[in-house]
């Protein structure tokens, strides 16, 4: 049952992907900052705009609250092989405030292996 609901809420039984873990620091103040802040370029060439909903940790500010959370995040590869894959840019929009004021600079994480 729990292979049938995979499937039919990622559209497929095999699926290529990158999970990045991450610890997320946030603050009691009223931000805007959700999993579609989040995107993801590969060596390949492939960019993917942000990631699955189904199969990543929730992130959004009913979670958010003044702690440290441990998120995953998972970024469906459509166009590559996992195998040539051996560099990702994680790129991250900063937060907003209540009005819609970016909360820093966007940044982008290098992440090589």
């Amino acid at each position: 049952m729990v292979h049938e609901t995979v499937i039919k809420n990622i559209g497929r039984e095999d699926v290529e992907y990158v999970a990045i873990g991450t610890k997320v620091s946030t603050s009691n103040e009223d931000i805007s900052f959700t999993r579609e802040h989040l995107s993801l370029a590969t060596n390949t060439g492939e960019e993917i705009s942000s990631p699955n909903a189904f199969m990543s940790d929730g992130l959004n500010k009913d979670v958010l609250g003044e702690n440290e959370l441990i998120r995953v995040f998972t970024f469906f590869l459509e166009e590559s092989d996992v195998d040539d894959i051996n560099e990702l840019t994680l790129h991250i929009q900063a937060p907003q405030n209540s009005d819609e004021e970016p909360l820093g600079e966007d940044i982008d994480v290098d992440i090589t292996f």
